[in-house]
């Protein structure tokens, strides 16, 4: 899961909403961080009140995103589930090249998650099922992907 929050967040720093033009790369994705991290946490503000308990990143910086040419998230496991979260809000909002099929793995994984998470130690039936079909999803998604020429990264990410 870090790993495909860690791609999807990447991919959104770099657009327009995000990234401004001018000045240099690093100077640029300062600012696009900026915007980023503002913009999660008007969204966790929103999602307390609607009651919601969220588990926030207490703050997002470039050391923890890392840098172009070497791509990281530094993030707890929770941290990153609700990022998860965030960014499929995003990935729902800005529509680029390969963000539909983002946005599908990221409700995929969202979901599979939350069987996990909320489920009992032994899951029932009704949600091992759902679990299997998610997985199967997720596999067929990747076959087709690679089957019909998507480029490697975006195979990598299904």
């Amino acid at each position: 899961m870090l790993h495909f929050v860690k791609r999807v967040v990447w991919s959104l720093l770099r657009l327009p909403a995000f990234c401004p033009s001018g000045g240099n790369e690093e100077e640029r994705l300062k600012v696009a961080l900026l915007k980023f991290r503002a913009c999660l946490f008007a969204w966790y503000d929103s999602k307390a009140r609607e009651g919601v308990n969220l588990t926030r990143v207490s703050k997002l910086t470039m050391k923890m995103v890392g840098t172009p040419d070497r791509q990281v998230l530094k993030t707890k496991a929770m941290e990153t589930y609700e990022l998860l979260l965030f960014v499929t809000d995003q990935l729902a909002l800005y529509h680029f090249d390969g963000s539909a099929r983002l946005l599908e793995a990221a409700e995929l994984l969202g979901r599979y998650v939350s069987i996990v998470k909320n489920g009992p130690p032994n899951l029932p039936d009704v949600a091992l099922q759902e679990r299997t079909r998610i997985t199967l999803r997720h596999k067929n998604a990747r076959y087709h992907a690679t089957t019909f020429g998507m480029c490697s990264s975006v195979v990598h990410l299904l």
